[in-house]
């Protein structure tokens, strides 16, 4: 078996459609493609099975 990872983690994303946000404070939104940049923390035995 391998080792789950755990920690910190970074990503970086790039989103390449656009996409309709409805009615946003009374108007209609888009959300345009852009880069990214995703932080985020796995606890321990997160990924593990129950």
């Amino acid at each position: 078996m391998y080792s789950q990872p755990s920690g910190i983690h970074l990503s970086l994303f790039y989103r390449l459609t656009e996409i309709s946000a409805g009615n946003a404070a009374g108007r209609p939104g888009k959300i345009r493609p852009a880069p990214g940049l995703r932080l985020g923390y796995a606890f321990p035995g997160f990924w593990g099975e129950k």
